[in-house]
């Protein structure tokens, strides 16, 4: 059974550098929530932009069940032979229903301040459209209802990692983390 470590924190926070070096670095699956959504949006052929990622989410959830992507990583973690998983882009606590139950689950919170996400969300480009956006769209899109609930896991996190400063200080913090935690289990 796979310890888990679950990234959650607002758009361009650096949850996805966090997972890579956990992945790379350390060996661990990684498993990103927004995977689902991807492939279900490609069979429609439906652009990935930030408000469709979103808009899919909440269809989804409502449409059938709150753990709806909860059920899709689980059938996951049941197939991997990894030691630890990552997984990415937790939007709700419902996205860690029933994982909980069954899998040790450390929970990770990135934070960093607004406009410096806003600066690395359009220099990333990830998303159909990031590169266009002003910083009064991106703070509309951190009001709708699926980004407004990612604050309220900070609370519930095991860690909070801030990211404020270079990407190199913030990766180490994630280095030690990561080992002092490998070392406990």
């Amino acid at each position: 059974m796979p310890q888990i470590i679950a990234l959650a924190g607002r758009i361009a926070s650096g949850k996805s550098k966090a997972a890579e070096l956990l992945r790379d670095e350390y060996g661990m699956e990684h498993i990103e929530y927004s995977f689902f959504l991807y492939h279900a949006m490609d069979c429609f052929d439906i652009p990935h932009t930030r408000q469709n990622i979103d808009t899919w989410s909440t269809f989804l959830r409502h449409t059938y069940t709150q753990d709806i992507l909860s059920r899709a990583v689980q059938k996951r973690l049941r197939e991997t032979d990894k030691e630890w998983v990552v997984l990415s882009t937790i939007r709700r606590h419902s996205d860690l229903d029933g994982i909980r139950e069954r899998y040790p689950v450390h929970l990770w919170y990135v934070e960093a301040d607004q406009q410096l996400r806003y600066e690395r969300h359009v220099t990333s480009k990830r998303k159909a459209g990031d590169a266009e956006m002003s910083f009064a769209e991106f703070q509309e899109i951190e009001k709708n209802e699926v980004q407004s609930s990612i604050p309220l896991l900070k609370s519930h996190a095991e860690l909070v990692l801030q990211n404020n400063g270079d990407f190199e200080s913030f990766l180490g913090e994630v280095r030690r983390n990561a080992e002092k935690m490998i070392q406990q289990k």
